[in-house]
């Protein structure tokens, strides 16, 4: 457990007092957090950027506008099927996959997401995709390890789970933002 990450990925929407929180989530050791506002402009995350102390920007991964990269020292982005026009300079930490198969392509990032590991809390008809034989299979062949992350409908009730397969971190954002 060690080694195991805990990364918080924000509301999809901007919430009240949003950069409060974050804050409070950094002084309470997280260790990694996501950005992502994929209906916000760019005038928006930049804001919500700003209102967040600077000693956490290098713990933020972006999700979009990514040219906010290098203007507030993040810690990099994540990239998906979605992304478009990353531009070279950015470094690029991470990245989403949505089968066993797309995790041979974990060893051109920091970690990949896999997802959804359980159904999701914040979608609706979003369920696992995944049985736990499948997990603990892809775990002992090598392609579950300390690089792939869990996402989808963690909460505190399932995340031991996680940890018991073998995977390297948990993501939430259902949960903890209660939507």
């Amino acid at each position: 457990m060690d080694n195991f990450k805990l990364i918080v990925i924000s509301a999809p929407i901007l919430i009240d007092n949003e950069a409060e929180i974050i804050t409070d989530l950094f002084k309470n050791e997280l260790e990694l957090f996501h950005l992502r506002k994929p209906h916000s402009d760019i005038e928006s995350v930049s804001n919500l950027l700003t209102n967040i102390p600077k000693e956490f920007h290098n713990r933020i991964v972006l999700h979009q506008h990514f040219s906010l990269w290098n203007s507030f020292n993040l810690k990099g982005i994540h990239i998906n099927k979605h992304s478009s026009n990353v531009p070279t300079e950015c470094k690029i930490i991470s990245t989403s996959c949505h089968s066993i198969k797309e995790l041979f392509k974990k060893k051109n990032y920091e970690y990949v997401f896999l997802s959804p590991i359980f159904d999701s809390i914040s979608k609706k008809n979003h369920f696992s995709q995944f049985s736990t034989e499948e997990l603990t299979n892809a775990h002992d062949i090598g392609l579950i390890d300390n690089k792939v992350i869990a996402l989808g409908g963690v909460s505190p009730e399932n995340i031991a789970s996680t940890i018991r397969i073998g995977f390297g971190g948990a993501a939430s954002m259902g949960y903890i933002w209660g939507m």
